[in-house]
């Protein structure tokens, strides 16, 4: 993936604070607080300065990843809960759906562990100017 930014400034060697504008496939969903544009720290592997115009991306498998890990997993952690105890035939529908419900918050938190874990993989990074 590939987004183009505006360095507004340099808080530290080897890190920049961009302002990322928001493109309109993005939506306006009121998530983020200032509107169109959404201001990160990234790594700098090229020594920007403030008022650069800037490529940043990330892998394709990273974002792949992240994405399989946030959304995919609780999905069928959710599904498995509830699908085994249908299966097995132990509970009622309220439990089956306590024990998918249980199984999916299990799910983003190991997903918040694993992504806390591996944060280095899942960062923007400054490629080049533009």
């Amino acid at each position: 993936m590939k987004k183009f930014a505006e360095v507004i400034s340099i808080p530290e060697s080897g890190v920049a604070k961009v302002r990322i504008r928001r493109h309109s496939s993005c939506g306006n969903c009121g998530k983020c607080d200032n509107g169109a544009k959404v201001e990160v720290l990234v790594t700098d592997t090229i020594g920007v300065e403030k008022g650069d115009i800037v490529a940043l991306t990330i892998s394709d498998s990273s974002l792949v990843g992240a994405a399989l890990l946030i959304y995919l997993i609780p999905l069928v952690a959710f599904f498995a809960g509830y699908l085994l105890l249908t299966y097995l035939e132990v509970a009622s529908e309220g439990i089956k759906m306590l024990s998918g419900a249980v199984l999916f918050g299990a799910a983003l938190l190991l997903a918040r562990y694993v992504g806390k874990r591996n944060q280095s993989e899942y960062e923007l990074e400054i490629k080049s100017k533009v």
